[in-house]
């Protein structure tokens, strides 16, 4: 999921109150006090900051490349589970993270939440986890934004570049903490975290949050997937700092982008319609677009068969090259 697009900031604030669980704890030690949250769940530190990642290996001899999945507003690793087994057959090696502060990685409400500061950290710490790798980057929504900044930030490790319904970004600059809100203050951060938690999330919430995002009514896994990382303390207050403090540390252009790029859209995408982000698309010039019939939102989860069959056709377009 993520933040549907208005223009009201009193509509985002309010969307965020509703949507984002969790209290005011710090998640320092997270990796410890809880069990693994899948089989295959690592964590690891970059700049102080605790990331959770998922990954997928192939056999050194069969791997033709290496994928870096990143969710959208308020998803996690579980958004790409339906992708990974066709990539990870066809021998490409897989990574999905969380990006903080969603699913299980750090909470901290100091931690910079801007599109440039997350892809800068992502960089940082695909370096420090997986040295000399190219990366084909694949972002949903939000997410789309981060791997837009990290190809035009570092494109000599960027293999490709996907979008799918990407909030994607015609141009950033760097800005100075433009809030004076209330919610600057942690305390008040710590107060509507904690009135999230405590009466706004509900798996029913959830469950028409998805069917809205899905256009189709979600199945009871996607449910608690949502809910389970949605739920962990301090979840709230850490989106409500980074919405009201967050700064931009470097300058991208879209145009500047000359990689491959893919751009994968529902039909029926009404959170980040087509039609908002035509105008950045049209500025980059190497990029394919692949619409799915009767998608909405998120069509890794409810259409993979389309999705994969467009995705892997792209990638191995790419490595034949």
């Amino acid at each position: 999921m993520i933040l549907k697009i208005v223009g009201n900031k009193k509509v985002i604030f309010i969307f965020l109150i509703l949507l984002i669980a969790s209290g005011c704890q710090s998640q320092k030690g997270l990796s410890e006090k809880l069990p693994l949250p899948y089989p295959n769940s690592r964590f690891s530190e970059s700049s102080g900051v605790l990331i959770h990642y998922r990954i997928w290996t192939v056999a050194q001899d069969r791997r033709k490349g290496s994928v870096l999945f990143l969710h959208g507003f308020s998803g996690s690793t579980f958004s790409w589970e339906k992708a990974v087994p066709a990539l990870q057959a066809e021998g490409f090696e897989v990574v999905a993270l969380d990006i903080p502060p969603f699913g299980f990685s750090d909470k901290s409400p100091k931690v910079n939440a801007s599109v440039t500061a997350r892809a800068a950290l992502l960089l940082q710490w695909l370096d420090e986890n997986f040295p000399a790798r190219e990366w084909h980057l694949v972002g949903h929504s939000m997410g789309a934004g981060v791997v837009q900044a990290m190809a035009l930030m570092q494109p000599e490790k960027t293999a490709s570049v996907v979008f799918v319904a990407g909030a994607i970004f015609n141009q950033l600059k760097p800005s100075e903490r433009q809030s004076n809100s209330l919610l600057r203050f942690r305390p008040v951060q710590a107060f509507v975290g904690n009135l999230a938690e405590t009466h706004f999330i509900s798996r029913r919430r959830i469950a028409q949050l998805l069917e809205s995002a899905y256009g189709s009514k979600p199945e009871q896994e996607a449910i608690e997937a949502y809910y389970r990382a949605l739920k962990i303390p301090g979840t709230a207050r850490a989106v409500l700092a980074g919405s009201n403090s967050s700064m931009e540390i470097a300058s991208l252009n879209a145009a500047d982008l000359q990689l491959p790029v893919l751009a994968i859209w529902g039909e029926n995408d009404t959170w980040v319609p087509l039609a908002s982000r035509q105008n950045v698309l049209d500025r980059m010039p190497n990029v394919m677009l692949k619409i799915i019939e009767n998608a909405g939102h998120n069509p890794m989860e409810t259409h993979p068969e389309a999705f994969n069959k467009y995705l892997l056709d792209f990638l191995l377009q790419i490595k034949e090259q």
